[in-house]
């Protein structure tokens, strides 16, 4: 009776799961690093909650990467300088 919607269900709570793993995503870095990064971890947040279906997506391309880097020093840093050293 259900079988057919048991697909939708799973793609939903795999969805929630997600969702929740790129809020604590948000959550859990330093504000030091958002700072390093140039970014908000308020914004980002509210982009998360509000944009319920892209928010996740869009913080995981526009955001994340720029906040890996600056969790690795490597933000601020260009290719010139392990030369000159």
């Amino acid at each position: 009776m259900f079988g057919g919607l048991l697909p939708f269900a799973f793609l939903g709570v795999a969805y929630f799961l997600f969702w929740i793993w790129v809020a604590a995503d948000v959550l859990r870095r330093p504000a030091e690093q958002w700072r390093t990064a140039g970014q908000s971890q308020i914004v980002w947040l509210l982009v998360i909650v509000i944009l319920h279906v892209v928010g996740p997506l869009l913080y995981l391309v526009l955001a994340r990467p720029a906040l890996q880097r600056a969790g690795d020093g490597s933000a601020g840093t260009d290719i010139t300088s392990d030369i000159v050293r």
